[in-house]
């Protein structure tokens, strides 16, 4: 079994796979003042759910842990998770950088100045793909990574995420309240919540389906659009073209990186 840890600007993602596919996932939010004490108790806790994964599923249950992969976007937290890891499982954890795992094509200007979770998720979205694709991370930004054919990244675009979206609009004006995000039955509202709303979601969906456009135009190829992070089910269901919705891509792209960075080793 690898074990995947996502370390984000919001949220920690850890996750077991066996046999390239998932046994448990558990998500955290980031704090970068835990000790390695209190994340050891957290990757405890997931250990253990791991464990019984098998037991409750009526599956044989997960086998011995064989490693674990580590990507963080978070240095401060970097360490501490690392001490932890070490704690709970008695291994050392490879740490996924753009320098550590140099058989994957980058082909942007400063190859180190891609976070590991862009990385991971051009590793799992190409796997998943085969061909060109773009994968649409609905984080704390809206991050997309663009691959092309040969499964290299070619660039990336940073949006704000839909959540600082609304934030924004309550912080920067008087009257507009921060609203739930979730789609009104129609692409327009007919109060402030749902005018809110109906700007921010299906705004965002526009922006989804007007971007992929422009990728294959600059390809000259089509790219399969693909879904992840933890607000891709707001605007996925109402993206025709999302070829993959999979809200633990970024951990599949990890455990890929680590079993292949073990056989290349």
């Amino acid at each position: 079994m690898i074990v995947t840890i996502d370390v984000g600007n919001s949220t920690i993602l850890l996750g077991g796979f066996e046999g390239g596919e998932p046994i448990g996932h558990l998500r955290l939010s980031t704090r970068s003042e835990r000790t390695p004490d209190e994340h050891r108790v957290l990757l405890d806790a997931l250990r253990r759910q791991l464990e019984g994964e098998g037991a409750d599923g009526g599956a044989d249950a997960p086998g011995e842990v064989t490693g674990i992969c580590l990507g963080s976007v978070v240095p401060a937290v970097t360490d501490s998770i690392a001490e932890a890891v070490h704690a709970v499982f008695g291994k050392e954890p490879f740490i996924a950088t753009p320098n550590t795992v140099p058989w994957v094509p980058i082909q942007t200007d400063n190859r180190s100045e891609l976070g590991p979770d862009l990385m991971a998720n051009a590793v799992a979205g190409y796997d998943a793909c085969g061909n060109a694709c773009v994968v649409f991370d609905f984080g704390t930004a809206l991050s997309c990574t663009v691959v092309n054919d040969d499964g290299a990244v070619v660039g990336v675009s940073i949006l704000p995420g839909l959540r600082g979206a609304v934030r924004s609009l309550a912080q920067m004006t008087a009257r507009l309240p921060e609203v739930a995000l979730q789609a009104p039955p129609r692409p327009f509202g007919t109060d402030t919540t749902s005018a809110i709303q109906s700007g921010i979601v299906y705004g965002y969906a526009s922006l989804v389906t007007g971007l992929v456009d422009r990728y294959e135009h600059e390809l000259g190829t089509q790219v399969q659009p693909i879904a992840t992070g933890g607000l891709a089910g707001v605007v996925a269901p109402l993206v025709d073209r999302f070829s993959v919705l999979d809200p633990w891509l970024t951990l599949r792209g990890l455990a890929s990186i680590y079993s292949r960075s073990q056989q290349d080793g």
